[in-house]
């Protein structure tokens, strides 16, 4: 059998197989025996062009899905914040009255001589005490009474009568506690005085009060303050918000002579300074 690989077959009659030649007489006369053949080859030839022509399956290039390049930046990583500092205690740059009351009633006495009294505090814990000198000037005889109402027997271990400072020593061994003296000193700062004025049953008295002014007075340099002075407070500590000594309590001024008036609120006190040149 021929099958034309492409378009229509050749014009020449084509072989028709036997079962068809069969198929086609069976159904003619005999007597037409070319007419059966040619039939029998259109039919065939039918049958043929009826046949679908297989369509080539193309070839097709298998190209790989390309994988797409996708550059992933990286992630940023979060920046660590530094550990929070442990909290810091503060310390406070002023204690309240009560707070210096407390700390350095312990330091200041009170001074008795045979007509004189005054006050005096402890600036070393061997026994070392400073007072005015007016207070000491003329006793024959001295006592320091702690707030306890401890007494000492008191000497005089030096005098400065143009200072108006002098220094005592008691013996009492190890029990004292002394007082800092401070390094700065301000005008407008507040100051507390501790001292016992008159005698007054004994009683420690407590005065607040500001610097006024850092002047001269006679010659010495002295914290005006208006801190009340009485008589007795001669030689008590004037201190600062710290509990530090700023000056020795000293001098008050009641008036002017040959003016009728009355001063208020002008004390001094001998500055820490020169109180510490003068332990020294």
């Amino acid at each position: 059998m021929w099958v034309a690989a492409c378009g229509n077959p050749p014009s020449a009659t084509p072989d028709v197989p036997a079962t068809v030649k069969a198929a086609v007489a069976t159904a003619l006369p005999r007597a037409q025996p070319d007419i059966a053949a040619t039939v029998a080859a259109g039919v065939l030839a039918t049958v043929i062009a009826a046949q679908p022509t297989p369509t080539p399956v193309p070839t097709h290039t298998l190209t790989p899905i390309q994988t797409p390049t996708q550059t992933v930046a990286p992630a940023p990583m979060p920046t660590p914040h530094p550990a929070a500092p442990p909290a810091q205690v503060v310390e406070r740059s002023s204690l309240s009255v009560e707070e210096i009351v407390a700390r350095a009633k312990p330091s200041v006495l009170r001074i008795v001589g045979d007509s004189n009294v005054g006050s005096g505090f402890v600036v070393d814990a061997a026994g070392y005490i400073l007072t005015n000198e007016h207070v000491v000037a003329g006793q024959s005889r001295l006592t320091a009474i702690l707030d306890n109402d401890t007494q000492l027997r008191a000497r005089v271990v030096s005098a400065d009568e143009q200072r108006d400072i002098a220094s005592l020593r008691v013996e009492v061994g190890n029990g004292l506690k002394p007082l800092t003296f401070a390094t700065a000193l301000k005008e407008g700062e507040d100051v507390v005085a501790l001292d016992y004025p008159l005698n007054l049953s004994g009683t420690i008295t407590i005065t607040r009060g500001i610097v006024s002014a850092v002047s001269w007075f006679d010659g010495v340099k002295h914290v005006q303050t208006d801190a009340a002075f009485n008589p007795g407070s001669s030689g008590g500590p004037l201190l600062n918000g710290r509990g530090e000594v700023v000056g020795m309590n000293s001098t008050v001024i009641r008036g002017i002579a040959g003016r009728d008036f009355d001063a208020q609120g002008i004390g001094f006190a001998i500055t820490y300074d020169v109180l510490v040149e003068r332990h020294a």
